[in-house]
């Protein structure tokens, strides 16, 4: 399974998420925190549709690490 449609529609949403982000979100406290660690934890999840496994549970344990890590600091 190479890059598809989900895929790509995944990292538009990141990259909407990260454009609000850098706009009006630096200052949001919690919610920047979220979106940068959301963005960080996602490139799990691509790198595990590249190489056609995006259900792994070690690339879901490796996102959601990172995401929680991030989101509290």
């Amino acid at each position: 399974m190479a890059f598809g449609p989900l895929a790509l529609g995944l990292s538009l949403i990141i990259w909407l998420l990260d454009f609000l982000y850098n706009w009006r979100l630096k200052a949001a406290g919690l919610w920047g925190n979220l979106i940068v660690a959301t963005s960080v934890g996602i490139t799990f999840v691509l790198g595990g549709m590249a190489v056609g496994h995006p259900w792994s549970p070690t690339v879901w344990t490796f996102a959601l690490a990172v995401v929680v890590n991030l989101a509290g600091g």
